[in-house]
Protein backbone atom coordinates (compact mmCIF):
# COMPACT_ATOMS: atom_id res chain seq x y z
CA UNK A 1 0.00 0.00 0.00
CA UNK A 2 1.48 3.16 -1.00
CA UNK A 3 1.05 6.35 0.43
CA UNK A 4 0.48 9.59 -1.66
CA UNK A 5 1.81 12.97 -0.08
CA UNK A 6 1.41 16.37 -1.88
CA UNK A 7 3.79 17.88 -4.17
CA UNK A 8 6.02 20.85 -2.83
CA UNK A 9 7.99 22.99 -4.93
CA UNK A 10 11.28 23.92 -4.32
CA UNK A 11 11.73 26.96 -2.08
CA UNK A 12 15.66 28.62 -1.92
CA UNK A 13 15.92 30.65 1.95
CA UNK A 14 17.17 34.29 1.56
CA UNK A 15 17.58 34.66 4.67
CA UNK A 16 15.13 37.94 4.32
CA UNK A 17 11.58 36.07 5.03
CA UNK A 18 10.95 33.39 7.63
CA UNK A 19 10.43 30.43 5.73
CA UNK A 20 7.45 29.23 4.51
CA UNK A 21 4.80 27.45 6.63
CA UNK A 22 3.26 23.95 4.86
CA UNK A 23 -0.43 25.11 4.21
CA UNK A 24 -1.93 22.34 2.55
CA UNK A 25 -0.79 19.40 5.73
CA UNK A 26 -3.37 16.53 5.10
CA UNK A 27 -5.10 15.58 8.23
CA UNK A 28 -6.31 12.10 8.96
CA UNK A 29 -9.95 11.29 10.43
CA UNK A 30 -8.87 11.16 13.91
CA UNK A 31 -7.00 14.68 13.61
CA UNK A 32 -9.85 16.06 11.85
CA UNK A 33 -12.59 15.05 14.22
CA UNK A 34 -9.54 16.75 17.24
CA UNK A 35 -9.82 19.39 15.31
CA UNK A 36 -13.92 20.01 14.69
CA UNK A 37 -14.14 18.80 18.75
CA UNK A 38 -11.56 21.75 19.90
CA UNK A 39 -13.43 24.17 18.05
CA UNK A 40 -16.71 23.08 18.88
CA UNK A 41 -15.35 23.40 22.92
CA UNK A 42 -14.08 27.10 22.37
CA UNK A 43 -16.97 28.00 20.94
CA UNK A 44 -19.37 26.35 23.32
CA UNK A 45 -17.20 27.88 26.20
CA UNK A 46 -16.87 31.54 24.59
CA UNK A 47 -20.73 31.46 23.96
CA UNK A 48 -21.48 30.50 27.58
CA UNK A 49 -19.33 33.54 28.60
CA UNK A 50 -21.76 35.97 26.10
CA UNK A 51 -24.20 34.63 27.69
CA UNK A 52 -23.41 35.19 31.45
CA UNK A 53 -22.48 38.27 30.49
CA UNK A 54 -25.63 38.98 29.08
CA UNK A 55 -27.57 37.91 32.20
CA UNK A 56 -25.89 40.09 34.10
CA UNK A 57 -26.56 43.34 32.19
CA UNK A 58 -30.27 41.57 32.32
CA UNK A 59 -30.38 41.60 36.14
CA UNK A 60 -29.32 45.39 35.90
CA UNK A 61 -31.78 46.37 33.64
CA UNK A 62 -34.16 44.49 36.52
CA UNK A 63 -32.94 45.92 39.19
CA UNK A 64 -33.59 49.20 37.42
CA UNK A 65 -37.13 48.09 36.92
CA UNK A 66 -37.59 47.35 40.38
CA UNK A 67 -36.42 50.55 41.51
CA UNK A 68 -38.44 52.22 38.65
CA UNK A 69 -41.73 49.87 39.87
CA UNK A 70 -41.33 51.13 43.77
CA UNK A 71 -40.95 54.76 42.90
CA UNK A 72 -43.90 54.68 40.62
CA UNK A 73 -46.08 53.27 43.27
CA UNK A 74 -45.11 55.64 45.72
CA UNK A 75 -45.78 58.42 43.55
CA UNK A 76 -49.17 57.26 42.65
CA UNK A 77 -49.38 56.54 46.29
CA UNK A 78 -49.38 60.08 47.39
CA UNK A 79 -50.77 61.39 43.87
CA UNK A 80 -47.80 63.25 42.49
CA UNK A 81 -45.46 63.16 39.54
CA UNK A 82 -42.75 60.29 39.41
CA UNK A 83 -39.01 61.58 39.45
CA UNK A 84 -38.10 59.25 36.87
CA UNK A 85 -39.85 61.53 34.01
CA UNK A 86 -41.99 64.55 33.63
CA UNK A 87 -45.85 64.93 32.94
CA UNK A 88 -48.81 62.68 34.77
CA UNK A 89 -47.71 59.19 34.27
CA UNK A 90 -50.17 56.76 31.32
CA UNK A 91 -52.93 55.22 33.12
CA UNK A 92 -51.99 52.07 35.50
CA UNK A 93 -48.46 52.82 35.31
CA UNK A 94 -47.96 50.67 38.09
CA UNK A 95 -49.53 47.46 36.22
CA UNK A 96 -47.11 48.59 33.36
CA UNK A 97 -43.86 48.87 35.96
CA UNK A 98 -44.52 45.84 37.01
CA UNK A 99 -44.67 44.06 33.86
CA UNK A 100 -41.55 45.27 33.30
CA UNK A 101 -40.07 43.70 35.67
CA UNK A 102 -41.88 40.58 34.93
CA UNK A 103 -40.53 40.72 31.44
CA UNK A 104 -37.04 41.17 31.80
CA UNK A 105 -37.28 37.86 34.65
CA UNK A 106 -38.73 35.99 31.74
CA UNK A 107 -36.05 37.42 29.09
CA UNK A 108 -33.28 36.55 31.63
CA UNK A 109 -35.10 32.50 32.25
CA UNK A 110 -35.24 31.96 28.75
CA UNK A 111 -31.63 33.46 27.40
CA UNK A 112 -29.37 30.43 27.50
CA UNK A 113 -31.25 28.83 30.24
CA UNK A 114 -31.14 24.75 28.35
CA UNK A 115 -34.46 24.34 30.16
CA UNK A 116 -36.50 27.40 31.22
CA UNK A 117 -39.58 26.82 33.33
CA UNK A 118 -42.26 24.74 31.38
CA UNK A 119 -44.57 27.85 30.69
CA UNK A 120 -41.98 29.83 29.85
CA UNK A 121 -40.59 27.39 27.19
CA UNK A 122 -42.58 28.40 24.02
CA UNK A 123 -42.46 32.32 24.62
CA UNK A 124 -39.57 33.75 22.64
CA UNK A 125 -37.85 37.27 23.02
CA UNK A 126 -39.67 38.50 19.73
CA UNK A 127 -42.56 37.72 21.98
CA UNK A 128 -41.32 39.52 24.73
CA UNK A 129 -40.32 42.63 22.67
CA UNK A 130 -43.58 42.54 21.06
CA UNK A 131 -45.52 42.91 24.57
CA UNK A 132 -42.93 45.47 26.18
CA UNK A 133 -44.08 47.96 23.40
CA UNK A 134 -47.83 48.23 24.97
CA UNK A 135 -46.47 50.99 27.48
CA UNK A 136 -44.81 53.64 24.96
CA UNK A 137 -47.22 52.96 22.58
CA UNK A 138 -49.68 54.06 25.05
CA UNK A 139 -47.22 57.08 26.17
CA UNK A 140 -46.62 58.26 22.81
CA UNK A 141 -50.15 58.18 21.59
CA UNK A 142 -51.34 59.94 24.74
CA UNK A 143 -48.89 62.85 23.99
CA UNK A 144 -46.92 62.14 27.31
CA UNK A 145 -43.48 64.25 27.98
CA UNK A 146 -41.11 62.47 25.81
CA UNK A 147 -39.31 61.66 29.08
CA UNK A 148 -41.61 59.47 29.85
CA UNK A 149 -42.11 57.67 26.38
CA UNK A 150 -38.49 57.51 26.46
CA UNK A 151 -38.63 55.64 29.89
CA UNK A 152 -41.13 53.21 28.88
CA UNK A 153 -39.39 52.46 26.04
CA UNK A 154 -36.13 51.58 27.69
CA UNK A 155 -37.86 48.20 28.39
CA UNK A 156 -38.40 47.57 24.55
CA UNK A 157 -35.02 48.63 24.14
CA UNK A 158 -33.39 46.37 27.15
CA UNK A 159 -34.88 43.30 25.32
CA UNK A 160 -34.22 44.07 22.06
CA UNK A 161 -30.60 44.35 23.33
CA UNK A 162 -31.17 41.00 24.94
CA UNK A 163 -32.65 39.54 21.67
CA UNK A 164 -30.26 40.95 18.87
CA UNK A 165 -27.28 39.51 21.46
CA UNK A 166 -28.63 36.39 22.16
CA UNK A 167 -29.38 35.64 18.66
CA UNK A 168 -26.02 36.86 17.67
CA UNK A 169 -24.61 34.10 20.45
CA UNK A 170 -26.22 31.35 19.28
CA UNK A 171 -26.29 32.21 15.75
CA UNK A 172 -22.18 32.01 15.81
CA UNK A 173 -22.90 28.27 16.36
CA UNK A 174 -23.48 28.02 12.46
CA UNK A 175 -26.64 26.83 10.69
CA UNK A 176 -26.21 24.06 11.36
CA UNK A 177 -24.01 24.16 14.88
CA UNK A 178 -21.46 21.23 14.95
CA UNK A 179 -22.78 19.30 12.38
CA UNK A 180 -21.36 21.86 9.96
CA UNK A 181 -18.07 21.46 10.69
CA UNK A 182 -18.06 17.58 9.95
CA UNK A 183 -19.18 17.83 6.54
CA UNK A 184 -16.41 19.76 6.24
CA UNK A 185 -14.37 17.00 7.03
CA UNK A 186 -12.88 15.17 3.47
CA UNK A 187 -11.21 12.21 2.55
CA UNK A 188 -7.46 11.56 1.29
CA UNK A 189 -7.05 8.20 -0.22
CA UNK A 190 -3.41 7.51 1.43
CA UNK A 191 -4.23 9.66 4.47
Amino acid sequence: MSTAKPRRPFTAETGDAPPLVEEDTVLDEQQQEDVVQTLTDENQQSNSQWIQILKIFMLCGLLVNVVGLVLIIQASAEHREPILFTGEPIPVAPAFALLSVVLTGICYNITGNPRPLPYFAKITHEHLTFVSLAAPALSFFLARHRSQTLWWFSETALIGVCTTAYGMIVGSEGEQGPEGLNKLKYEYKGA
